[in-house]
């Protein structure tokens, strides 16, 4: 069962992971904030999605990081 919702949950997290890095800065804050409703609704992917918010800090494009950051505070 576990092998399944770990199926499921990179069919929904894949999507957003790569939007973040969309020409259109509306959709990649929404794709971070998606994300990071994820870590919060799914205990067990929390260590995974935190672990790729972190890289996105390391991209230095300031939407990404100032959203990023905004989500990790969480607020």
């Amino acid at each position: 069962m576990f092998l399944c919702l770990i199926k499921d949950f990179l069919k929904f997290f894949l999507p957003y992971s790569a939007q973040v890095h969309d020409v259109d800065i509306e959709m990649s804050k929404k794709s971070i904030k998606a994300i990071g409703e994820i870590a919060l609704r799914l205990p067990q992917a929390s260590e995974f999605c935190i672990d790729v918010l972190l890289t996105f800090l390391s991209w230095e494009i300031e939407y990404i990081t100032s959203e990023t950051l905004v989500v990790i505070r969480g607020k």
